[in-house]
C-alpha cells in the first residue's frame, strides 16, 4: 500500500507530525475540562462544559465569546434515569444569544415534538 501512495507523491505526508509534536500538543495545549468548569482564552472566550445526562462524560457546552453567549446542545438527554449518574444541567445554558442542538431525547416514551420542545423550554427557564 505504501507503494501505490508513494507513487502519488503521500508519502510526504507521514513527516507532517513526529510522536514528539504529538506529546508537545497534549502536554501543552489540550486542556482537560469537568463539568462546570470554565476555561478562559485571552480573557474574550470563555468555554464551559456541563452535563447533558446522556451518558458519562457527555457534555453540553456553554461558550462566551465577548458579550455573546452561544449554548451547544448534543446527545442531551431528560428523564431517562438509566443513562448517567449526573442529570441534565441547563443552569450554564440559560439566556443564550445562540442555541445549536442535536439528538435531543426528552423521555424514554417518545412524546410528540411539540411537547417535547416545551419541555425542553422550561427546563432552560
Amino acid at each position: 500500500m505504501f507503494q501505490a501512495f508513494s507513487r502519488l507523491g503521500l508519502e510526504d505526508w507521514l513527516d507532517l507530525y513526529t510522536e514528539e509534536d504529538i506529546q508537545n500538543l497534549f502536554q501543552n495545549y489540550v486542556v482537560v475540562l469537568n463539568h462546570n468548569e470554565t476555561h478562559r482564552y485571552d480573557n474574550l472566550v470563555s468555554l464551559t462544559p456541563v452535563s447533558s445526562g446522556f451518558h458519562i462524560g457527555s457534555s453540553n457546552w456553554s461558550l462566551e465569546i465577548g458579550q455573546m453567549k452561544f449554548a451547544v446542545m448534543t446527545n442531551a438527554s431528560f428523564g431517562v434515569d438509566y443513562r448517567h449518574p449526573m442529570p441534565f444541567n441547563g443552569a450554564q445554558l440559560k439566556n443564550a444569544d445562540c442555541l445549536v442542538m442535536s439528538s435531543v431525547v426528552l423521555q424514554a416514551s417518545r412524546p410528540s415534538f411539540d411537547s417535547q420542545i416545551k419541555h425542553l423550554l422550561d427546563k432552560l427557564t
